[in-house]
């Protein structure tokens, strides 16, 4: 499957490769997270936009990345993975309630269903770069970044960092063409 990212903000195609080391399996997950019906816009696409990863708050060697991803195909995908040269892992989570309590998990995978979006966002599903390198994530620096799916090739892009606590905006990926 031939997959062609775009960037608005700036055209970039990875391959980076990096695999995310896990020591146990986490248990799956059905979107049990906020999903929106998406646009009938760019009906054969998956659809990335708001891209991005916080900057590490001092003391701290993670961090989280957000996005909004659409699948306007027909087809279910899978997001099973993601990688990054700048941190040691990187893991799919979700934030839930547990006994009154606020608790993230990390979880085996995403499902993207047909003609919806899943929201990566503060409070629920999102990216964790964990043990990022030393002097490897600054404000305004980009992140490289692989979305490794079960049943598609990786879709890999650039990430930039950003504060969402302090502007708003993002980078928009749109991915076409899903013959291999």
């Amino acid at each position: 499957m031939k997959i062609i990212p775009y960037l608005l903000i700036c055209l970039c195609s990875l391959s980076f490769t990096v695999q995310a080391a896990t020591t146990q399996t986490p248990p799956p997950i059905s979107n049990s997270a906020k999903v929106v019906p998406p646009t009938p816009e760019n009906s054969d696409e998956l659809v990335i936009r708001d891209a991005y990863v916080q900057p590490l708050i001092p003391g701290q060697k993670s961090t989280t990345a957000y996005m909004r991803i659409s699948n306007f195909s027909k087809e279910k995908y899978v997001l099973v993975g993601v990688s990054s040269p700048i941190a040691e892992r990187v893991e799919l989570h979700n934030v839930l309630m547990s006994d009154g309590m606020m608790q993230m998990r990390s979880v085996e995978s995403i499902l993207l269903l047909p003609k919806e979006e899943v929201l990566l966002q503060p409070g629920g599903l999102h990216i964790m770069l964990v043990n990022v390198h030393e002097g490897e994530l600054n404000k305004d620096t980009e992140v490289p970044m692989c979305l490794k799916f079960q049943n598609s090739a990786d879709i890999c892009l650039t990430l930039p960092v950003r504060d969402k606590r302090a502007e708003s905006g993002g980078a928009d990926v749109h991915v076409h063409d899903h013959a291999h």
